[in-house]
């Protein structure tokens, strides 16, 4: 929708005369850096491969509780900084949410991923994200994702040219072409705790891939959107999730860890750790 903004002109007669500017509000670009960065911090050793899942109401001191619980009982770090950098990460990422995209930051599709040193992504997992959730609201400026690596490489990016544009449509599905076809684009470059936002589900969606797990790794990333929109999330996915979501008689606030194989799937169900929250966190219709 066009947007109308009233300006005042000179005075004509000792009156002023309204002016009506029709703009169509700007679209955010499909990539950005999003400031400021986060903290940095240490974690020498990772136990296993597994992945945090949390679907539901936005509670940042919540999520960023249980996020840091999950990651500091599979690893050497600081729980007490983890919870300040999922918190930080989640009040940044929303804001932004709101603000630039226009996507009310209600509910969540919030993920904490730790990773071994390996060597499954050597050769780079050239994709551009798809479809996510099915939109609600016709207002949304840009569907978006928000990531950050908190240890370890940094998710690979590329700079949209002729030869990725090309490259994606040619070999749709062909990870080893299309690797190769892009092997002299360079990916760019971040700073340890920069948050990036990128597009989904559109033409020009970033170009992206895991990056070389040269070394152990710790990423997050979120989605947010309307209640709905996560429900459908929960919906897409539910194969995915420990056992069961936990009900109280609608879908609940919910989260749970998978333990993930050397091919970065699902290998085994982790332990349950979903719970159900007081009802006015509960994602209702």
């Amino acid at each position: 929708m066009a947007s109308v903004t009233l300006k005042q002109s000179l005075p004509i007669n000792g009156n002023f005369e309204p002016k009506i500017d029709d703009q169509m509000p700007s679209s955010p670009p499909p990539f950005a850096l999003i400031e400021p960065l986060l903290k940095c911090t240490k974690i020498k050793r990772i136990n296993q491969e597994v992945e945090y899942h949390f679907y539901g109401v936005v509670s940042p001191r919540f999520i960023a509780s249980e996020a840091a619980n999950f990651v500091s009982r599979n690893s050497s770090a600081s729980k007490s900084l983890l919870k300040k950098i999922f918190e930080e990460f989640i009040v940044i990422t929303s804001n932004d949410s709101q603000q630039n995209c226009r996507v009310n930051p209600k509910a969540v599709w919030f993920i904490v991923t730790m990773t071994k040193r390996s060597d499954r992504y050597a050769i780079p997992r050239w994709h551009r994200d798809g479809r996510m959730v099915d939109c609600t609201d016709a207002s949304h400026t840009l569907h978006c994702r928000y990531a950050a690596a908190l240890v370890g490489p940094r998710t690979r990016v590329l700079q949209e040219t002729v030869l990725v544009t090309q490259t994606m449509r040619a070999y749709i599905g062909k990870r080893k072409e299309t690797s190769d076809a892009l092997a002299r684009e360079v990916p760019l470059n971040f700073t340890p705790g920069q948050i990036i936002r990128f597009s989904w589900g559109k033409e020009d969606s970033p170009v992206h891939s895991e990056p070389d797990l040269t070394k152990e790794r710790v990423f997050t990333t979120v989605i947010y959107g309307s209640i709905d929109e996560v429900k459908d999330i929960v919906a897409t996915r539910r194969e995915k999730l420990t056992a069961r979501l936990v009900h109280t008689g609608e879908i609940s606030l919910s989260s749970c860890c998978i333990a993930l194989n050397h091919r970065g799937r699902n290998l085994a169900k982790g332990r349950m750790v979903a719970r159900a929250i007081s009802t006015n966190r509960c994602l209702h219709g």
